[in-house]
């Protein structure tokens, strides 16, 4: 009797074992399916659309009957960028949350333009019969979203900018951006060839250069994310660059109602640019005293607030 609970023990403990094994061999994509759980349990639906030359995928949520649509900025997707903002509106507010093509969970055959990226997120409104009210753009979401009010003058009312410059940004900004970094261009900053590439980037954004996360969830996060689509990623940020000074002339700031969010410590885009994009807008700025320029943790709660603010109203 002794050995055979002895002999159940070891198979017990070898199974838990393996789970562990399994568990930090996958923590990332762990996460992502807790994060998608936790979103369907408070009312989020996903699907796909499908253009001509692309496959959005998106999250929906809420029955309110002010539409904002959510752009993430390189790195991860919409759902990972905007969780805790998706769970924070109210049911006065319908969240469209997309991952933009080459991210997350969307790919695309066109050529990787922001002129692109922009005209895709149309025509997801379109095929999934939305007009948003508001547009909030984060980092290279910014950029979308401001060419997107390009392309359509009155498609949204509303723009919320969080540590995206917009037109405040040109080429000698590019430059002294990469020396900050330490790195030769934006894009061996932001789609890294290599995991500790992708540790120094995180410790820029953050504004912390040992952040206290394991080797081995970078190596994860790496091959999942970064190198995903990494090369349609690196022509996205040069196309971006080349054409920065074309993309800044044209970008419209005659909207109904626009917002700024910014980050105190910002390294990528420091606090200047966004008090000048604040004046060029005519929009009242809100500053976030301890983040970098990845918003969360150290703002979370003065970050979200000032989102609720602008949207809910």
């Amino acid at each position: 009797m002794k050995r055979r609970r002895l002999y159940i023990t070891g198979i017990i403990l070898s199974a838990l074992a393996i789970l562990v094994v399994l568990a930090l061999n996958n923590i990332f994509s762990i996460l992502n399916v807790l994060r998608d759980a936790r979103l369907h349990a408070a009312g989020y639906d996903s699907g796909t659309v499908r253009t001509d030359s692309s496959e959005i995928f998106y999250y929906r949520g809420g029955s309110g009957s002010k539409t904002v649509l959510f752009v993430h900025g390189f790195g991860v997707g919409g759902a990972t960028t905007w969780f805790d903002a998706m769970l924070s509106l109210d049911d006065s507010v319908q969240a469209l949350v997309p991952d933009l093509p080459w991210f997350g969970r969307s790919n695309s055959s066109m050529q990787p333009t922001l002129e692109n990226e922009a005209a895709e997120m149309w025509k997801l409104c379109d095929q999934l019969q939305v007009r948003p009210d508001a547009i909030v753009g984060i980092s290279y979401g910014g950029f979308v979203a401001m060419e997107m009010l390009n392309q359509r003058p009155y498609g949204a009312e509303e723009l919320l900018i969080v540590n995206s410059p917009g037109p405040a940004f040109g080429a000698d900004d590019i430059r002294q951006m990469c020396q900050r970094a330490g790195t030769p261009t934006p894009e061996d900053l932001f789609v890294p060839k290599e995991a500790e590439g992708l540790r120094k980037l995180t410790g820029f954004v953050f504004s912390n250069d040992s952040l206290p996360v394991p080797d081995f969830i970078f190596e994860q996060v790496f091959e999942s994310e970064t190198q995903k689509h990494a090369d349609a990623k690196r022509s996205l940020m040069r196309e971006l660059v080349a054409h920065a000074d074309l993309y800044r002339s044209r970008m419209s700031t005659l909207h109904t109602r626009n917002g700024v969010i910014w980050s105190k410590k910002d390294r990528v885009f420091p606090l200047d640019y966004g008090q000048r994009l604040a004046d060029t807008l005519h929009a009242e700025i809100s500053v976030l005293e301890h983040s970098g320029h990845v918003p969360h943790p150290s703002d979370k709660k003065v970050y979200l607030e000032a989102m609720r603010r602008f949207l809910i109203r």
